[in-house]
């Protein structure tokens, strides 16, 4: 089998990813497989999506930090590979990770990866769902009993009153971001410098209040 491997950077992996385990696994099953940095991805005249990609040599390795360092060394091979001719495209790479300093990146996997499964390849996460989830929007796709009443808002006015409904209690999120940064859980003395964090930190905020037995009408705004 041939196996693409999606990441942010190669010298941002760590031993301990799950990525570099998977990547050893099918390498010692005698898979050949590519590490695929996110902005080695190409589409050429001839409409076909190829890759500047690291191979990782068909060896038994010692340890994963002995594997890892051989495919960040600096004379490691890189080699150009042609997309459509693998037989799976597996998505590692964390969009999020990329959000400030390459905004660009957040979304090429997913395009790239759009146009692998256009041209039959198995595309693992599935590209389609991982950009129906770019924002905490998606969580909107999920039946209305298992979601709190939620404001999705820039509004300071509407996030107050929305708060104030809920006595002065709510959970505040940006609506991109993830890792639980910049989250603010809130009681009533803290919901105007939260609001005013989140908006200036990431120019939206979504709010959520504490569940209760009995879920509200929902209201949405944006």
């Amino acid at each position: 089998m041939k196996l693409g491997i999606v990441m942010n950077d190669i010298h941002t992996e760590w031993p301990h990813y799950t990525t570099t385990h998977l990547a050893m696994a099918a390498t010692g099953m005698g898979h050949d497989v590519w590490y695929i940095d996110v902005a080695a991805f190409a589409m050429r005249p001839d409409d076909r999506t190829y890759a500047r990609a690291r191979p990782v040599p068909q060896r038994r390795y010692r340890s994963d930090k002995a594997f890892l360092r051989n495919l960040q060394a600096a004379s490691a091979p890189i080699e150009t590979i042609c997309v459509d001719q693998l037989d799976v495209l597996l998505l590692r790479n964390n969009p999020n990770d990329d959000a400030y300093a390459r905004p660009w990146a957040r979304i090429a996997g997913i395009d790239f990866g759009l146009l692998a499964a256009q041209a039959r390849v198995i595309v693992l996460n599935d590209p389609a769902a991982l950009a129906r989830s770019l924002t905490k929007l998606y969580l909107h796709s999920f039946p209305e009993e298992i979601r709190p009443e939620t404001l999705v808002t820039r509004s300071r006015r509407e996030a107050k009153a929305f708060i104030a409904r809920h006595e002065g209690r709510a959970v505040i999120k940006p609506l991109f971001g993830y890792g639980g940064r910049n989250v603010f859980l809130v009681g009533p003395r803290m919901a105007q410098t939260s609001i005013r964090c989140s908006r200036r930190s990431f120019g939206r905020a979504t709010s959520s209040p504490r569940s209760t037995c009995r879920r509200p009408q929902r209201e949405t705004l944006g």
